[in-house]
């Protein structure tokens, strides 16, 4: 495993020490973005989940391109997760760009995809690389990129070591094949590292990476809910003097999916334990949610604050099972076959007497 992590890290830092043309690298002013507070939001250890999102991608001679080349963005981030440092490759391409029926009069545009995320902040450094390249229209090269983002969309934004065990190689092998066609090629790329510890720290942000010799300037450069312009206020205009991709960097305080996370399953099982009613079946339940509760302390996943308020919100859910639980006892014909252990709960039930 940390092996082809470290394979995955040498992989994109070889990417974006390519000939990549140096694109113009743009910080949107916290004050000309909105919604307020949406950007230079201090980030904090241990206290936040971060998302890195491609909010936009403009290509100002949109048709142009979708007759003879495809787009293909790679966005990775390099961050301290489970004791480890991991670099996790995002590619976004033609299948999340084609928007069947849309009619592309001026560019081509990309909405808010979150290429990484929720991640917790564990400190230490943040490094962000985003390429954008062309690849040509061939069958063997589109065929390609659509195996590419399958396989990307397979990890998936949320960081999972173990799905990156998985296929992290395969899309190594892919992008690399991509790359050596000779039909695939680099338009600009940047790559960066934020430090605590850093000049300005560690802070949300928009950025706008523009295309080179672009005459944009940051002072003249605004974002409205994901969107970049050029103006600031009531007078300001979608952006569309270059290509340019526009992403940012968000903190949130909580993260809302925690029915994706690896214990819920755990947690989902001891609440139906504690439904069914007897005392074996309510050890069953309690051994359960104290498995839970030593898998959500240590998850890499969680932020110690939101796990003990999990911990305390699914005991609550896990006590009221119980009472739900013994009421329909009561008002069964047949209270004593809602209270008849499993056999699973039983052999639980009799480990914990030992």
């Amino acid at each position: 495993m940390p092996e082809l992590l470290s394979q995955i890290s040498d992989f994109v830092q070889g990417l974006a020490a390519g000939p990549i043309k140096q694109p113009k690298a743009i910080i949107v002013p916290r004050e000309n973005c909105l919604p307020a507070e949406s950007s230079g939001i201090e980030i904090v250890k241990d206290k936040c989940y971060l998302t890195l999102t491609v909010n936009q991608l403009f290509l100002s001679e949109a048709r142009k391109w979708w007759t003879d080349y495809q787009p293909m963005v790679v966005f990775s981030a390099s961050f301290v997760q489970g004791g480890s440092t991991i670099t996790l490759p995002t590619v976004v391409g033609p299948s999340l760009l084609a928007q069947p029926g849309t009619k592309l009069p001026q560019g081509l545009l990309l909405n808010n995809i979150e290429v990484a995320g929720p991640i917790p902040y564990r400190g230490g450094n943040l490094t962000i690389s985003v390429l954008l390249y062309r690849v040509q229209h061939t069958n063997h090269a589109r065929d390609l990129l659509k195996v590419v983002e399958g396989v990307s969309k397979a990890i998936g934004p949320a960081a999972d070591l173990g799905m990156i065990t998985k296929v992290g190689g395969a899309l190594m092998d892919g992008v690399g094949s991509l790359l050596a066609l000779g039909d695939t090629v680099p338009i600009m790329g940047q790559r960066f590292t934020m430090s605590p510890v850093g000049p300005g720290g560690m802070r949300t942000f928009y950025a706008g990476l523009m295309a080179p010799g672009s005459d944009a300037t940051a002072d003249e450069l605004s974002v409205d809910h994901g969107k970049l312009k050029t103006g600031i206020g009531a007078d300001a205009q979608e952006f569309r003097d270059d290509d340019y991709v526009l992403y940012s960097l968000s903190a949130a305080l909580r993260r809302t999916d925690e029915s994706t996370l690896p214990f819920y399953p755990l947690f989902q099982r001891a609440k139906q334990d504690a439904f069914r009613g007897g005392e074996e079946n309510w050890k069953t339940a309690k051994a359960t949610f104290a498995e839970v509760w030593q898998q959500m302390i240590v998850s890499p996943d969680l932020i110690p604050e939101q796990a003990e308020e999990l911990f305390a919100d699914w005991k609550k859910q896990l006590l009221a099972e119980k009472a739900k639980g013994e009421e329909m006892g009561m008002l069964s014909t047949n209270a004593e076959a809602v209270a008849l252990p499993s056999p699973r709960a039983i052999t639980a039930a009799s480990v914990l007497d030992m």
